[in-house]
């Protein structure tokens, strides 16, 4: 699986969750350091109380896995 399709897979777990639930979600590419941040909020009123709070790095050896887990865990959500 490429960078670029592990990107769009999170970006539409982040949409999903934001149109069929009341969470908030915040997700973030951060290229100059390869990054991808996504946090959850309690809901868009209270975007402050964070529920949920992850990052992978697409260089590390292990990212795949850390992928995986991170779709898991954006999945309860749901």
């Amino acid at each position: 699986m490429s960078k670029e399709e592990i990107i769009l897979k999170l970006m539409q777990l982040a949409l999903k969750i934001e149109s069929e639930t009341d969470k908030c979600v915040f997700i973030n590419y951060s290229g100059h350091v390869d990054s991808m941040e996504v946090r959850i909020a309690e809901s868009k009123k209270n975007y402050n109380n964070w529920l949920y709070d992850s990052r992978i790095y697409f260089d590390e050896c292990n990212f795949l896995e850390k992928f995986n887990k991170l779709c898991e865990s954006l999945k309860r959500y749901l």
